[in-house]
C-alpha cells in the first residue's frame, strides 16, 4: 500500500503524480514491475493498493549476503532494464 502524504497533497502536483503513476502501472503487465489494483480516496488519504511481492529487498540481499556475483549483477540489470523499457515506452 502506497500512501500519499497529507502535507504534499496540499499543493496538488503530488496528487497529480500519484494518478499518472497509478494510470501507468495498471495498464502495464510486466514480470518485473508491481501490479497496482486500486487507488482510492479514504479520510483524506490518497492510496495505491499494489500487489504484494514477496521475498526480500535488493538492498536487504546485498546487506545479508554481500556484493552478487558477476552473473547474477548481469540478470538482476537486465530485469531492471526490462522494466523500465516498459515503463518509458507507456508513459
Amino acid at each position: 500500500m502506497k500512501v500519499l502524504d497529507p502535507e504534499l497533497q496540499a499543493d496538488g502536483r503530488a496528487l497529480k503524480r500519484l494518478e499518472r503513476e497509478s494510470r501507468i502501472l495498471m495498464r502495464l503487465n510486466h514480470p518485473h514491475i508491481v501490479k497496482v489494483r486500486d487507488v482510492s480516496a479514504c479520510e483524506g488519504f490518497y492510496t495505491m493498493a499494489m500487489e504484494y511481492v514477496r521475498g526480500e529487498s535488493l538492498v536487504t540481499a546485498v546487506e545479508r549476503r554481500g556484493p552478487f556475483p558477476a552473473r547474477e549483477t548481469a540478470r538482476i540489470a537486465l530485469q531492471v532494464a526490462s522494466a523500465l523499457g516498459a515503463l518509458w515506452t507507456s508513459a
